[in-house]
């Protein structure tokens, strides 16, 4: 996570440039996750997104892997 107090100093248009480039890395983090397993969503499975809802009913394969590896993530996040 960002230490919001690292970024008090900066001006808007920083900021602003800072997001946009956030935005640009996390869509092509979603377009490579795309790639490599058919889900831009993958390890997310989340019950409230309509695409995880679909993919549990029509790609249980895909469903379980997403969600064992969500868990083993969460897991290891917290152990680090």
């Amino acid at each position: 996570m960002y230490e919001l107090s690292k970024y008090k100093g900066f001006t808007k248009e920083q900021l602003e440039i800072f997001c946009h480039n956030q935005e640009l890395i996390i869509d092509k983090l979603k377009d490579k996750l795309n790639l490599i397993k058919g889900c831009p969503y993958f390890g997310d499975c989340d019950g409230m997104n309509g695409a995880c809802v679909d993919c549990s009913c029509k790609d249980s394969v895909l469903w379980k892997q997403c969600s064992k590896f969500k868990k083993e993530f969460y897991e290891y996040r917290g152990n680090r």
